[in-house]
């Protein structure tokens, strides 16, 4: 392996990261979405 294709696929990886980490982050915002819409429903049949 050269040092060009091991540079490439470096910059593949750190890329690849960055999206995981960007769909990780949306899921954990829609989750806690979901949190405070269950505890808004949970709040509205209490009363």
């Amino acid at each position: 392996m050269n040092a060009v294709s091991a540079m490439s696929d470096m910059i593949a990886n750190a890329r690849r990261f960055e999206m995981q980490m960007k769909v990780i982050s949306s899921v954990d915002d829609n989750a806690g979405r979901a949190n405070q819409l269950l505890s808004m429903k949970l709040i509205q049949d209490i009363l």
